[in-house]
């Protein structure tokens, strides 16, 4: 095997895998579409108890999990993909889990007496509108930390499958959660008319019945052996990570937080919608390619083979990411149109999709760079860079509040810290691996995309079937446009589309 050709074929295998892993992601996103009529639905929850959801499940929830993984997932898969670490190997999955779950439980038992206080300042908020959930506050804190335990503990037990690159496992595990959630969500809200708290029980529920089933076939099929110095050395390899993990859920919900005590409960509710509609590129693109790339990212590193993989992953993913973001872009209007109640306020949240959905993309540019960190063990530069695009996306909230309002502050901000934390990340890697990322791939695409998408709000009050036909035109124009720019060249289209046609003949 050339060096050349190294590249190419492990740029087809993240592919393939990415895909595999998106199917789970795409069955949670379909099923979220089926969610969204019923959280949208202000006969089951309160528009202004929608924000609230959303901060309990994606700033309680996501923050405490992540600091409760005290980065253990990355030094699983560093102490499995290292060959260094043959003598031990057999040992990690079973030492980082017990790890994970006694962290958990210990934290759990630390944070419960503080639910009042974490329920009131982080989840409900001061707003006029949600004052009749401060009674609640306690209960809702607590579901969410019961919750961001489970999610802390399935880590080790997914980042194992990961590892053993086993896609269609890790998409059934995803779709089966999903299901789970969608059939207890609806079990609760409607025949139960528990509202907030029927959406938050669900969340547990489904948690906690993905954490069972992965956690038994790890312990059935690994050894169970715990050690204490592997254990010890994770930590080590883990700690630095600690900042990163805890700040990466900040950078993703932080500024949902801080609109609790900055904007009205309806800012917070229309932001909380725009970014579940701008996560399709999250669900679709990012979450995928990331289950698949940084295990193979990392080995190709490892190995040598990381320069021309990383250049060649940056391209493609600049053409499927900003193409992802102007399709949601262009036809979110007519999708909250279809999902949302006759009358409610999510329409208004259209405008922010397309910026959001960039910034997502964004962090998918994060994931390419960030792999030759964690390869050369720098996860002191990852913590850091990670905390100031976090902390960046606080100030710029706190700045640009005054001048736009809650939710525009919050989109603009989520979009600069993105594109800030993706560029920094990326000059560090090149630094270090001494190549250099396509950047003049990523102006064309942004180029395109911008202009596509200006295009598409000029039609924006028009009827809808006119409104459609204009907006999937010019979603058409867009592989035209990568093409104009260079992005892309004729030869590899039509190689591309020469290699699927043999692999259909073979088939």
């Amino acid at each position: 095997m050339t060096e050349a050709s190294s590249p190419k074929r492990t740029v087809r295998r993240v592919a393939w895998q990415s895909a595999l892993y998106t199917i789970g992601n795409v069955a949670a996103k379909a099923g979220g579409l089926l969610l969204a009529l019923l959280l949208w639905n202000p006969q089951y929850l309160p528009e202004a108890h929608f924000g609230v959801l959303d901060a309990a499940q994606n700033t309680v929830g996501a923050v405490v999990a992540a600091l409760l993984g005290l980065g253990l997932s990355s030094a699983y898969l560093k102490f499995i993909a290292d060959p260094n670490e043959n003598a031990q190997r057999d040992d990690v999955p079973f030492t980082a889990f017990l790890t994970a779950s006694v962290v958990a439980a210990v934290a759990l038992a630390v944070l419960w007496p503080l639910a009042g206080w974490i329920g009131a300042t982080f989840i409900v908020g001061t707003d006029a509108a949600v004052a009749s959930l401060r009674p609640q506050a306690t209960l809702l804190a607590r579901l969410a930390l019961v919750y961001a335990a489970l999610k802390a503990v399935s880590t080790i037990p997914l980042m194992r499958i990961q590892a053993q690159e086993r896609p269609l496992v890790y998409s059934l595990a995803t779709a089966g959660e999903f299901a789970v959630l969608l059939a207890m969500s609806w079990a609760l809200m409607v025949p139960g008319r528990l509202g907030l708290v029927g959406a938050l029980g669900a969340l547990v529920v489904a948690a906690g019945a993905q954490a069972l089933v992965l956690a038994g076939a790890l312990l059935v099929r690994e050894r169970r052996r715990f050690d204490a110095r592997l254990a010890r050395r994770m930590l080590r390899y883990g700690a630095p990570l600690v900042l990163g993990a805890l700040s990466l859920p900040l950078l993703h919900a932080g500024d949902r937080a801080l609109l609790a005590h900055l904007a009205p409960a309806e800012e917070r509710t229309l932001y909380a919608a725009a970014v579940r509609l701008a996560s399709v590129v999250n669900v679709l693109l990012v979450q995928g390619f990331h289950a698949a790339f940084a295990v193979m990212g990392l080995k190709a590193l490892t190995h040598g083979e990381g320069a021309g993989l990383h250049r060649r992953t940056f391209r493609h993913l600049c053409v499927f990411g900003g193409g992802t973001a102007l399709g949601l872009g262009l036809f979110a209007q007519d999708a909250i149109a279809l999902l949302a109640a006759p009358g409610s306020v999510y329409p208004q949240a259209t405008p922010l999709v397309f910026p959001l959905a960039l910034g997502y993309f964004g962090y998918g540019l994060y994931i390419v760079g960030v792999n030759a960190l964690y390869a050369r063990a720098k996860t002191r530069f990852v913590a850091l860079a990670v905390a100031g695009a976090a902390a960046l996306n606080l100030l710029l909230n706190v700045a640009l509040y005054p001048l736009v309002g809650g939710a525009w502050g919050a989109t603009l901000a989520t979009l600069i810290a993105y594109g800030a934390l993706a560029g920094v990340v990326a000059l560090a890697s090149e630094r270090l691996e001494g190549f250099r990322f396509p950047w003049g791939a990523l102006a064309a695409v942004l180029a395109v995309t911008t202009a596509l998408y200006a295009g598409g709000m000029a039609v924006r009050t028009w009827d809808v079937l006119p409104r459609l036909a204009v907006r999937t035109a010019l979603m058409g124009l867009y592989p035209l446009g990568v093409l104009a720019f260079g992005v892309y060249r004729w030869a590899e289209v039509r190689d591309g589309l020469a290699r699927l046609r043999a692999s259909r003949r073979m088939r």
